[in-house]
């Protein structure tokens, strides 16, 4: 304990989700802006003068392990029961992408970040014509692998915004903004 925090990651937009592997090798964060996951590694060790500065064993400690999520993740957890190889994390997603989002992150952040404080300026009454999009997601990440499935509701039906997830005894239960119950 040193009292002390370190950053490991920066210039994230949003990370909105953090998970730690079963070996506590790497962080998975999901980024809701970028809708996607990065996966950090944590292998680090002290140099070989047993100083206490520290160096990486692999020289890259961060990769993009899903590049595009098909919406907005809000929350991150690892199966840390699993025995598997390629550990699995579900990531929730709680909104699909939508087509304005998507022009926006990809422009220049400053023009971005200019159009997004002018939406943000339109007048209630436009504002409130806007109707929700009815959702829900869980991304399936394979974390070694980088492979991925979806588990959705895409028209919210039976569980929409999902926000919060956790696995226990080989079981996902999932969590919402909107419904009365556990899924």
């Amino acid at each position: 304990e040193t009292n002390e925090v370190d950053v490991l990651l920066d210039g994230l937009w949003f990370a909105n989700g953090v998970a730690v592997d079963r070996n506590e090798d790497y962080v998975i964060v999901v980024e809701t802006n970028m809708v996607r996951g990065i996966k950090y590694n944590l292998n680090l060790h002290e140099d070989d003068d047993g100083n206490d500065e520290k160096e990486h064993k692999n020289g890259d400690l961060t990769e993009i392990l899903v590049d595009t999520l098909p919406g907005f993740p809000d929350g991150i957890t690892c199966d840390r029961g699993s025995a598997e190889k390629d550990q699995v994390c579900y990531a929730a997603i709680p909104s699909p992408k939508v087509p304005l989002v998507t022009i926006l992150n990809a422009v220049p952040a400053t023009i971005s970040m200019y159009l997004r404080t002018l939406l943000l300026q339109l007048p209630d009454s436009v504002l409130r014509a806007i109707k929700p999009v009815k959702y829900g997601g869980v991304a399936v990440i394979h974390t070694h692998s980088g492979d991925m499935s979806i588990l959705q509701d895409p028209k919210g039906e039976e569980i929409g915004l999902i926000t919060g997830l956790t696995v226990f005894d080989k079981k996902l239960y999932m969590g919402s903004l909107v419904n009365d119950f556990v899924g």
